[in-house]
C-alpha cells in the first residue's frame, strides 16, 4: 500500500483519477501471489482502506462464494491475468 500512497495523494480532489488509482491498486494487488482465489480478502482490505483515504464511502466489496456473481468475478479476474 505504501507505494501507492503517492498516487491517491496525486488523484486528491480528482474523483476520475481517483477511481482509476483505485482500479489500478486493486489490478497490481490482484497479481502479487498466484493464489488461486485471486487474493480476494487482501485485496479487499487495501482497496478499503485507499477508499477511506480518499474520503470516498466505503461499500462492501466481496462476492459471496458458490454463487453465479462469484463464478462471474472470479471468472473476470482471471481474464485479466492472462
Amino acid at each position: 500500500m505504501h507505494a501507492d500512497t503517492g498516487r491517491l495523494d496525486y488523484c486528491a480532489g480528482d474523483v476520475e483519477l481517483q477511481l482509476e488509482a483505485l482500479a489500478y491498486l486493486e489490478d497490481q494487488a490482484l497479481h502479487v501471489h498466484p493464489f488461486e482465489d485471486l487474493n480476494g480478502r487482501a485485496v479487499r482490505v487495501m482497496v478499503a482502506e485507499a477508499m477511506r483515504r480518499l474520503d470516498f464511502l466505503v461499500l462492501e466489496l466481496s462476492v459471496e462464494r458458490d454463487t453465479a456473481e462469484h463464478a462471474r468475478y472470479v471468472a473476470a479476474m482471471r481474464a485479466l491475468r492472462s
